[in-house]
């Protein structure tokens, strides 16, 4: 199944004062969110944080020495092409984080497989069941009661940021779907 990639990033800027820490953490993303227009990819930002700096000296009260902003955004709906993309430039725009977020494949995708699943399970057990009932010189079989359980699971392929291009895992992550069906079946004597 063709999966969806997101991404977590989040980026600080540090300042004097909570406005020059503010406009530090703006400057650092004036590129970074341009990039992303460029890509077309799709990004949420996440609350803007700011918070003092302090610096704590043995016998001494703390001492207030800046602020420091912070932002976290969220890169999603991304194939795997622009994820490898992602991964390989993100680290470019120097952000203090970096992680995949999730990868999960698209309901569209879900539901297609989900629909070959059950065809192809459902197939085979009739061939089976046809079979059987021939061995046993038995007539009209039909479903009585059909039963299913599909479960998937999206399995993200762990990794770190580096900072080069060859370090990108080249890996697809996965998105699978396993489908338990149990058919029951009803026939008849051929007379």
């Amino acid at each position: 199944m063709a999966s969806e990639y997101s991404v977590n990033m989040q980026f600080k800027g540090e300042g004097a004062t909570q406005a020059k820490a503010t406009e530090s953490l703006a400057l650092v993303l004036l590129d970074f969110e341009a990039w992303i227009k460029s890509q077309s990819l799709n990004m949420t930002a996440g609350m803007a944080n700011v918070s003092g700096v302090y610096q704590y000296r043995q016998n001494e009260t703390r001492k207030l020495t800046g602020y420091e902003s912070s932002q976290e955004f969220t890169v999603s709906q991304m194939n795997f092409t622009d994820y490898q993309l992602l991964m390989s430039q993100g680290p470019l725009f120097k952000p203090d984080g970096m992680q995949l977020a999730g990868v999960v494949a698209s309901q569209a995708d879900k539901a297609l497989a989900r629909t070959t699943l059950i065809e192809g399970a459902f197939k085979l057990a009739k061939q089976k069941a046809e079979a059987m009932a021939k061995a046993a010189g038995l007539c009209e079989l039909s479903v009585l009661e059909m039963l299913e359980n599909v479960q998937d699971h999206a399995r993200p392929r762990m990794m770190q940021m580096a900072m080069s291009a060859e370090s990108v895992h080249q890996t697809e992550s996965k998105q699978t779907m396993d489908l338990e069906l149990n058919v029951t079946w009803n026939a008849y004597n051929c007379d």
